[in-house]
């Protein structure tokens, strides 16, 4: 059963992103090779997350949810409308905002693969701002969070795919965040690691009181896995609530997008 409080994480109001074509810049840098078009990844999009609950961000490719995710990691200052973290604007530098976001994308190629895993959080630890006895304590907690103690003086380039998704958690978590950020972080896991994933993301959100928005345009993983569910299609919230509730307009989707690619 999900656990969730009154307290609003996450709020995001008729947001609408564009990103400008190639137009804006000189023909001869794009070389043809860009859109002359502007792109409207997000249009008047609006939804809230509760802390204590994991909501699904279900569409096809391009539908505009990594898009969005960026935004509320405050990667992406929006072309119009508000996003709120905590009820601070996540994009503003000095906000405070930012301690309260953990990002984890998938296939993440920032950490050094000649440290270990214990060295690489200590690197990002460092960055922001946790130092000696803070910093250390910090990474110990995080590393029992995801079941990585065992693992902290291996080498990264010896972690499996299922390991490197964990580290990238741990060090999501580093700053003991109100929101987490997913963006299909079990691309390239087994059915079997999959659930390992979901059972540690449960623990974390139940421990932690985390809002989790999970990006994904796996159907199945929305079902099982994801307490609530909004479904966007180019750009446009579609449908939003329980599995029930959004099935048969994400199935529609799913079908219209595999015939459009076919």
């Amino acid at each position: 059963m999900q656990n969730i409080s009154s307290h609003i994480c996450l709020s995001v109001k008729e947001v609408t992103q564009v990103f400008p074509g190639a137009k804006k810049i000189p023909w001869l840098l794009s070389l043809g090779r860009l859109s002359r078009k502007n792109t409207h990844a997000l249009k008047g999009v609006s939804l809230q997350i509760r802390s204590g609950e994991i909501v699904g961000m279900l569409g096809p490719n391009g539908a505009g949810k990594s898009t969005l995710l960026r935004a509320s990691a405050g990667l992406l200052t929006p072309t119009k409308g508000e996003i709120r973290v905590e009820n601070k604007d996540p994009s503003a530098i000095h906000g405070g905002a930012r301690s309260h976001i953990g990002l984890v994308i998938r296939d993440d190629r920032s950490f050094s693969y000649r440290l270990t895993g214990r060295q690489n959080l200590a690197f990002f630890a460092r960055l922001q701002g946790l130092i000696g006895e803070e910093q250390k304590n910090a990474i110990d907690r995080v590393l029992k969070s995801v079941a990585l103690t065992h693992a902290d003086k291996k080498p990264y380039r010896t972690y499996s795919t299922g390991m490197a998704q964990r580290l990238s958690i741990a060090r999501a978590l580093l700053r003991t965040p109100k929101l987490l950020l997913l963006d299909e972080a079990t691309g390239g896991l087994d059915p079997g690691k999959k659930a390992v994933f979901y059972d540690m993301i449960r623990k974390l959100v139940k421990n932690e009181n985390l809002a989790v928005l999970y990006a994904t345009h796996d159907l199945n993983e929305a079902e099982h896995f994801c307490d609530r569910v909004l479904v966007l299609e180019n750009g446009k919230l579609a449908a939003k609530g329980a599995w029930n509730e959004v099935k048969n307009v994400a199935n529609k989707i799913f079908k219209l997008h595999a015939s459009a690619s076919a």
